[in-house]
């Protein structure tokens, strides 16, 4: 225990089940973008479905935060247990590498259906893919994307940058920077209500409107600042308060006044959803509000309901980021197959629910997880964290 009175060596089950929670819901959430109204890689023949938007914009403030969050946990859990230079070798592999091949290799299918699908090819899976790893990066034949794409694994890019980053300033402070993190903490929970709960979403309010012109960009890295400095500001959050055991003490006493909050802002979006009510500063202010309000509640409730290791959790816990890396070809191919066999919207969505997390559990049990070393190219070796 440090003088800020953090846990060293203590496992946090209730955030492996969070990180599963929360991948769980984005494959859910991207096979509900085969449907809504929103641009996406493919669309079904069923599309727009206008009543999925509702459970996606209540998800849309808090989901990728919440990863971002556990991921700066997981970091900082992780860098205290080995030297800076073997805990950058190790990340950068275990990163870099799933992304490089998810690259080449798992993000291939879905820009070829979407291609196809918008009518800028028509030539044989050979042919495409000859264009699509053509280097350097470039748009070959005029297409409308640069190839070859990360797609849906930006995230394990900004991890890989976030992390990379995290470890490089723990390293040059000779770790003071984690002390010093430790000590702003302490002072903001001096004021714990106001900070957690209103100080910490206003700066969000302010990256929103000072970061504004690149708030609509995709997650491409260059030119994305807003997403860029919102996600590490998250995931720096994760890491500073990790070990610090005010701050999940005061989290987990404040659970249910958080969830009556996020359900108030809830119901708020929604009716803002049917009746128009907020305008655009004022459902910014409303969505980092709502953001805060479900990952404090889900933190807080986490540690009393989720903070138990059990079989399920330790298959889960390797398992969900192999998933998180294969979900969205599976849904795209197996999407592009549905469509035009005259099935009904809700047989559709089911079989399509199904397909894809059996694809996902039958190449995860039966093939990744059998691959031994070679296991990384998919992330099937990555490192379980404490």
């Amino acid at each position: 225990m440090t003088n800020s009175g953090s846990v060293q060596h203590q496992r946090r089950y209730d955030l492996d089940w969070l990180r599963i929670v929360a991948f769980g819901l984005l494959i859910l959430y991207h096979i509900g973008m085969f449907y809504v109204p929103w641009p996406w890689h493919v669309k079904s023949e069923h599309a727009p479905v206008d009543s999925l938007q509702i459970p996606m914009r209540l998800m849309n403030s808090w989901r990728l935060p919440l990863l971002f969050f556990v991921s700066g946990v997981a970091v900082r859990f992780a860098i205290d247990k080995k030297p800076h230079t073997s805990f950058i070798a190790n990340r950068f592999v275990r990163l870099f590498v799933p992304l490089l091949f998810g690259m080449l290799v798992v993000c291939a299918p879905q820009t070829y259906y979407e291609l196809v699908q918008s009518n800028q090819f028509n030539g044989s899976v050979w042919e495409f893919y000859r264009g699509y790893a053509a280097m350097p990066w470039a748009s070959p034949e005029g297409w409308s994307m640069i190839t070859p794409t990360w797609n849906h694994l930006w995230y394990l890019l900004y991890v890989l940058v976030y992390t990379l980053f995290l470890a490089l300033l723990s390293f040059l402070s000779g770790r003071r920077s984690e002390q010093i993190m430790d000590s702003v903490i302490s002072w903001a929970l001096q004021y714990s209500t106001i900070s957690l709960c209103v100080v910490l979403p206003t700066v969000f309010v302010f990256m929103r409107y000072i970061l504004s012109s690149s708030y609509d960009a995709q997650q491409t890295l260059w030119g994305d600042w807003h997403n860029l400095s919102v996600s590490f500001f998250i995931m720096l959050l994760g890491y500073a308060t990790a070990k610090h055991i005010r701050f999940w003490a005061y989290i987990k006493n404040g659970r249910w006044f958080f969830l009556a909050a996020a359900l108030l802002i809830s119901a708020s979006i929604v009716l803002n959803i049917e009746k128009d009510i907020f305008n655009t500063p004022t459902e910014a202010i409303v969505r980092v509000l709502h953001c805060w309000a479900v990952i404090y509640t889900l933190l807080g409730f986490g540690q009393t309901l989720l903070n138990n290791n059990s079989a399920v959790l330790r298959y889960l816990t390797g398992a969900i980021f192999p998933y998180y890396i294969l979900h969205q070809t599976l849904i795209i191919v197996f999407g592009v197959a549905l469509n035009g066999l005259g099935l009904s919207l809700p047989i559709q969505m089911t079989l399509l629910c199904v397909s894809t997390l059996l694809g996902c559990a039958i190449l995860y049990h039966f093939v990744m997880s059998k691959m031994g070393k070679w296991g990384i190219l998919l992330g099937t070796t990555s490192a379980s964290w404490r």
